[in-house]
């Protein structure tokens, strides 16, 4: 619990100690000084009204002086005598003399012209009494053998009552001006100037144990000076509980800052010491978090919560055991700090309604679920690391992996990084199998802002449907989230690196919708229908409303799934979009995309003009989808092949299926297919979208869309066979087009059934 407290103020005068030896002494001249530290007799201000008693200052036995850099020999004081004036034998010093104390402070060529150069400790004694021995500094400049030595420091003093507690630590913190660290000291006027400083003066105490019947007074040596930020003092307990106070102001009613008066002492009074929680640093710690919270149990928040709601991580830790807290709602705050698991198969939490910041998980995950979380709740990640490497073989079962978390019903996600591999291998028999993977999320649902996120890892996955003849499958993967399911989802200054690989095993099965679709930043956004396949009405469709801002995408797209069916009538589709493989809007929200960046290639199935309905559909910045807007975008990939079959291949959509808008957008992409005279039906725009309906009888009007100050550039490698059959069939001959001769392929004005209007765009440009 941290407190802001007032000091009282008490005079001070400094320790030290009496006479000298002198054994061993080279053959050089030698001085005697009489060295003094006198006594001050002042008020003493209690809030300003009571007078109290002047201190004296004693020499300690073995104190040394440096006088003109020449280190006098040791005092010896008599055991139980107090001494304020001692003589020093110092052999090679000359008047006048300038005098510091301690001797071992000083730069080691100093000759005592001018100012030196001293280290003020950041370790002190302890001492019950007054600050250790050495802590503070004195100085003195004289022309005789006579010397007054004179305070360079002030001290502050804290003292702790408490309910048997040791403590094992204290630290005082300058909130800005610095005390410890390289000084430069005029020894004539006591001036002072920082030439590398420090913050933090640590006293060694040893172990004090604490009572509530008397105080532990904690003294410390402070440069005397103006303080405006004011002092933090730091306790920590022998169960490493920490409790910070803060030192603002010198009474209640004066401006904030602290003076520190040269001799003076400058009490903050007693506290009483109440332990904020202590940080985790250690396997045994985390389980006794987990087992607590499982049990029901209380007692250990005032262990180690601080402030009531957060867990801090002290120290890099390995978990042994997979340990999963089933509802988590405080706040960890890792400091940068990592938990390391190996073959772990449950998340850290279950459900996360609160916080996790700056966190690093590192090890492997086998599961089927995610390193961090199965869901998040109305929570929070931010600042997470993900290097815990996933490599799973999952057959005939469901696969929803995410790389932090499976689900994000609501919450935000922030500034978080993936960078462990995800590798999977797949197989379903059953009527209905999903797959959505992604390298922050499996899936969103809900109220949801994901932003300053990137996945930089490969994500490979290998699908087998074995034999299924009935149902469907769902393969939706991202490099952030796999599939976005309802709610509102925003994506801003989000990016992926890694490349994102998918391919499937082909069945003698016709039947099965198959809808594989991979996007650099998310997979799906669409409604599905009872039978499986995307809705066969966009209009009527509300599926999650869904924006895209300043995000990008360089990672290599491989998407070589498989649709066995027999006519692109069946539903099957394999989808590959530089943001999003599949996404539509509504018509009353259009999915948005503003300033988004398209430079990774991406390149469909390998099945070599065998049978595929609806494969091969590649657009820069969305595979397949509709009622979609965007806004200055930028697309610069090689997209699609001339050496297997596509669907659609195009700059901006794949294939539209409803209204679009397209504004201020440059594209200059290499653009590469193998169209069917059956399926593909010559009805493109290369440079925006390519087929806009899934067959001549059942397109969609586009009456409405506007492409509108774009930019077009590239080339065009465009081939034809007659149909799509069971067999492969031997190459197309190819058709390249570089010039303006071919500008109707690039950018057309005329659509079957369709008007766009389309003004003050530019073909065949460099971006």
């Amino acid at each position: 619990m941290k407190k802001n407290l007032y000091p009282l103020f008490l005079t001070l005068l400094f320790l030290s100690g009496c006479s000298l030896t002198e054994t061993g002494l080279p053959d050089q001249p030698s001085v005697t000084l009489g060295v003094s530290t006198g006594t001050v007799s002042t008020k003493t201000w209690l809030d300003g009204n009571n007078e109290g008693d002047s201190l004296p200052v004693y020499w300690s036995d073995g104190d040394r002086i440096n006088v003109n850099g020449h280190k006098s020999l040791p005092v010896i004081v008599p055991e139980g005598e107090a001494i304020s004036h001692a003589d020093f034998t110092v052999r090679g010093a000359q008047a006048p003399y300038s005098v510091v104390y301690p001797a071992d402070i000083c730069a080691a060529d100093w000759e005592g012209n001018g100012p030196v150069t001293i280290t003020i400790p950041k370790t002190q004694e302890y001492s019950s009494s007054s600050f250790g021995n050495g802590s503070a500094i004195l100085y003195g400049y004289s022309e005789n053998e006579h010397v007054q030595l004179k305070n360079l420091c002030g001290a502050l003093l804290i003292s702790l009552i408490g309910e048997d507690t040791d403590i094992v630590q204290a630290s005082l913190i300058s909130s800005g001006k610095p005390i410890t660290g390289a000084f430069k000291l005029d020894p004539a006027d006591g001036s002072l100037e920082v030439i590398e400083g420090g913050n933090v003066i640590n006293l060694l105490s040893g172990t004090q144990t604490l009572s509530t019947a008397k105080p532990v007074p904690f003294y410390f040596a402070v440069p005397a000076g103006e303080y405006p930020d004011g002092f933090q003092i730091l306790f920590t307990n022998s169960e490493g509980r920490p409790m910070t106070c803060n030192w603002l102001r010198m009474n209640k009613t004066a401006q904030p800052g602290v003076t520190v008066t040269a001799g003076m002492l400058t009490d903050f009074g007693t506290v009483e010491f109440m332990p904020e929680g202590r940080e985790v640093i250690s396997a045994e710690d985390w389980k006794t978090i987990v087992e607590s919270i499982a049990q029901g149990q209380t007692a250990w928040e005032k262990q180690f919560l601080f402030d009531g709601t957060t867990i801090r991580l002290g120290a890099d830790i390995t978990l042994e055991e997979d340990l999963t807290i089933d509802s988590f709602k405080y706040i960890l705050d890792a400091q940068g700090h990592s938990i390391t698991r190996a073959s772990a198969e449950n998340p850290l939490f279950g459900t996360l309604s609160g916080t996790v910041k700056d966190l690093v998980l590192v090890g492997s995950f086998t599961g089927n679920t995610a390193p961090l979380a199965a869901t998040l709740s109305g929570g929070k990640i931010s600042g997470v690391i993900n290097r815990m490497t996933y490599d799973s073989v999952l057959d005939n079962q469901d696969v929803r992996v995410g790389g932090l978390v499976q689900s994000i019903q609501t919450g935000v996600v922030s500034d978080c990084v993936n960078e462990g591999a995800i590798t999977i291998n797949a197989k379903g028999e059953t009527g209905k199998f999903d797959s959505i993977i992604g390298g922050l999320a499996a899936t969103v649902d809900g109220s949801v802002i994901i932003e300053r996120c990137s996945n930089k890892a490969a994500i490979t996955i290998s699908i087998n449907p074995v034999s299924l003849t009935t149902g469907y499958i769902h393969s939706s993967f991202g490099g952030l989230v796999g599939l976005a399911q309802s709610g509102t989802a925003t994506f801003t200054d989000c990016s992926n690196d890694g490349m994102i690989s998918l391919t499937t095993v082909e069945n003698p099965s016709q039947n099965p919708v198959r809808q594989y679709s991979v996007g650099g930043i998310l997979g799906v956004c669409a409604i599905f229908e009872a039978s499986g396949d995307v809705t066969a009405n966009p209009v009527d469709a509300n599926p999650a409303s869904v924006s895209f801002e300043n995000c990008s995408n360089s990672g290599i797209i491989r998407n070589y799934g498989v649709c066995s069916s027999a006519s692109n009538q069946s539903g099957g589709r394999v989808c590959s979009g530089g943001i999003a493989g599949t996404l539509f809007g509504s018509s009353t929200v259009a999915a948005s995309l503003k300033n988004c960046t398209s430079v990774g290639e991406i390149t469909p199935n390998t099945n070599f003009f065998g049978r595929n309905a609806f494969g091969g559909v590649i657009g820069g910045l969305v595979g397949y989808g509709g009622w979609l807007d965007i806004d200055s975008c930028t697309v610069n990939a090689k997209l699609g092949t001339d050496l297997r079959q596509s669907f659609a291949v195009a700059g901006i959509i794949g294939n539209v299926m409803t209204t679009f808008s397209v504004k201020n957008t440059k594209v200059y992409s290499n653009l590469a297919f193998v169209e069917s005279a059956t399926y593909t039906i010559g009805n493109y725009a290369l440079g925006v979208t390519c087929n806009v309906a899934r067959n001549m009888a059942s397109y969609i009007s586009l009456g409405g869309s506007v492409i509108s100050g774009c930019s077009f550039g590239g080339s065009i490698s465009l081939a034809r066979v007659s149909k799509y059959t069971n067999a492969d069939v031997p190459a197309p001959t190819l058709t390249t087009y570089t010039s303006e001769t071919f500008s109707s392929a690039l950018v057309s004005e005329t659509y079957t059934g369709s008007d766009i209007t389309l003004s003050d765009n530019e073909y065949w440009s460099g971006l």
